[in-house]
């Protein structure tokens, strides 16, 4: 980013995305609520890769040079179908590609620029915020969001819950609870209720 996009910004506002009804209305609540003429907003999805189909049959072994300590792994028993994982990655990777542009195309509405085109020069020098999309691979989402808060300079977190109930929440954890006990910054998590 250039320094006088982030000279501009009054704060920096991260709002993590995964697509679900919940993460697109507490989007819609930081446009409707929240935001503020020269925020940075940081739009972050992450998410992890589907993992590898295991098979005991024989094809094609992509584990050949895995070190043998490594826990679980054992190169004459792992298999996977590499081809078709490599597909479904692949299809994985461009339907979160076309969610994140939807999101940037709201924020280009923001400020008055047209989705799809380069903004004029005075749309440029007009702009109401600045905002920047990441997508990180690979990493369980609540540890991406906490880290990326830190390495952006984050002020405020505002985020969607999934709507667990106490049980499943209880054992299964949330991503919105991890953020919470975990990020150095203020959390906004926005229940459903108070989305729309």
């Amino acid at each position: 980013m250039a320094e006088a996009e982030t000279e501009k910004a009054k704060r920096t506002v991260l709002i993590p995305v995964d697509g679900s009804e919940n993460a697109s209305e507490a989007f819609e609540f930081y446009l409707k609520q929240v935001i503020q003429r020269g925020d940075r907003v940081v739009v972050l999805h992450a998410f992890e890769l589907p993992p590898l189909p295991y098979s005991s049959g024989p094809c094609h072994c992509i584990l050949n040079n895995v070190p043998q300590q490594e826990e679980g792994i054992n190169d004459n028993v792992v298999f996977a179908y590499y081809e078709e994982w490599s597909q479904m990655v692949k299809e994985t990777r461009q339907a979160h590609e076309v969610m994140l542009r939807s999101y940037e195309d709201q924020l280009k509405q923001v400020n008055g620029e047209e989705p799809g085109k380069e903004p004029d020069e005075k749309c440029k020098k007009d702009k109401k915020i600045h905002y920047e999309i990441i997508m990180v691979v690979g990493k369980p989402a609540g540890e991406v969001i906490c880290q990326v808060a830190k390495d952006e300079n984050v002020d405020l977190i505002i985020m969607g819950t999934r709507g667990q109930g106490v049980v499943r929440r209880t054992f299964m954890g949330s991503v919105s609870d991890y953020v919470v006990h975990h990020a150095h910054i203020p959390v906004g998590v926005i229940p459903r209720q108070c989305q729309s």
